[in-house]
């Protein structure tokens, strides 16, 4: 049990990919929506590092992190 990806396409998005966060524990998504599997995929991996469980973020704590990543990846 723990932090899965969901999947999916956008309504009225032309097909465009969108992912979020899953807690397979409380069968809850959580989060912003991310670009794509792989975004959602490195933001836990980046986010693994900082904090063990991002599901034990506040929603404030959890968009501040995100965001943090979002522009690390643009600067890099």
């Amino acid at each position: 049990m723990g932090v899965r990806i969901l999947v999916g396409t956008l309504d009225g998005g032309n097909g465009r990919e969108a992912a979020v966060l899953y807690c397979s524990t409380s069968e809850h998504c959580f989060g912003p929506i991310f670009e794509d599997h792989d975004e959602a995929d490195a933001f836990l991996e980046w986010a693994h590092a900082r904090t063990p469980d991002v599901r034990r973020l506040p929603s404030e704590e959890l968009e501040e992190a995100v965001d943090q990543f979002r522009n690390r990846k643009v600067s890099v």
